[in-house]
């Protein structure tokens, strides 16, 4: 038969350690250490995102707005109108109706871009036609150009046609000149 040499009780030290459940100072400082490194990274992004996703949906809103400002013209067989201004934070949607005997009535409705989800401002409005956007009783445009709307150093710009389209382009960051009109008008330092 085959003879066996009996096991010590207990496990010998080198082992005990191996087996312990616990993190050493060491590890612990290390992993806090790479959690630190991926935030920093990460937070700035999410800042860019999160700036980049408000300018767009503000200027989803206004050519949405400025849309759906035709049909309340024709509706109303009057004007309708969208009076925006550089470096405002809100802008007025207008509509001016004729009733049988010829009497004007004029509802307006003013949009604040400036609280959530958006956290956005009108940062430049140019006309190629007319003075102002809007649409008349038939429909037809009053005026075409862009808003480009910002949000932080964000910007998109909105173009609204003479054929009565809207079209939203791509957020991007601003340049240099265009942050610098935004600190001159008193906007984010």
């Amino acid at each position: 038969m085959w003879k066996t040499t009996p096991q010590r009780p207990g496990k010998p030290e080198w082992a005990a350690r191996a087996s312990s459940r616990a993190f050493s100072m060491l590890e612990l400082v290390l992993v806090l250490v790479v959690v630190g490194v991926v935030a920093a990274m990460a937070v700035p992004r999410y800042g860019a995102a999160r700036s980049q996703y408000r300018v767009q949906a503000a200027a989803q809103r206004a050519a949405s707005d400025y849309l759906g400002l035709r049909q309340r013209a024709m509706a109303a067989s009057g004007n309708g109108r969208l009076l925006a201004s550089d470096n405002a934070s809100k802008y007025t949607i207008e509509v001016t109706s004729r009733d049988a005997s010829g009497s004007t009535t004029t509802t307006t409705q003013t949009v604040d871009l400036s609280p959530e989800p958006y956290r956005a401002a009108i940062f430049d409005v140019s006309y190629s036609k007319g003075s102002d956007f809007g649409f008349d009783a038939y429909g037809n445009t009053l005026g075409a150009g862009t808003l480009t709307l910002r949000s932080t150093w964000t910007a998109c710009q909105v173009s609204l046609d003479a054929s009565g389209g809207a079209s939203v382009g791509a957020a991007r960051a601003m340049t240099s000149t265009q942050r610098a009109g935004v600190v001159a008008a008193g906007g984010e330092k």
